[in-house]
């Protein structure tokens, strides 16, 4: 249960049981507005954001209240990144986001590859503001 974002750096690696995935969940106090977990490391631009990966988890905002616009997770990365198995569960008939691309004045970043995704519930699964995704095995 997280009551705060949790902040991943560049050359960060959030790795889960592939078969046993764990769930990150955010806890009903995040505030309106919060990141479950934040891809892009906010000392850098985007475009510098190298070497960031998740994969074999869960991202859970069903308990935040259904008003409150929350991303799951941030993804204004670059190259070398890598967004696989992962899987988002947000209260239907929400404002909840699964991810956005959000590096500030330096842009959504250009990640590569996406796969394995799914998205239950929410307003938006995927919010792009960016380029030069692979994306494969989206539902």
């Amino acid at each position: 249960m997280l009551s705060s974002t949790v902040q991943l750096l560049i050359n960060t690696q959030i790795v889960g049981d592939a078969l046993n995935l764990p769930t990150l969940k955010a806890s009903s106090s995040m505030k309106n507005g919060s990141i479950v977990v934040n891809g892009h490391d906010d000392g850098q631009p985007s475009t510098n954001n190298f070497y960031i990966g998740i994969r074999n988890v869960n991202i859970d905002t069903t308990v935040v209240p259904v008003d409150h616009e929350i991303y799951g997770l941030n993804w204004a990365v670059s190259q070398a990144t890598n967004l696989i198995n992962v899987h988002f569960r947000m209260p239907e008939e929400s404002e909840h986001v699964g991810i956005e691309m959000d590096g500030g004045e330096s842009g959504g970043g250009s990640g590569l590859f996406m796969g394995d995704l799914s998205f239950v519930g929410g307003n938006v699964g995927i919010l792009f503001s960016n380029q030069q995704y692979a994306i494969r095995n989206v539902r």
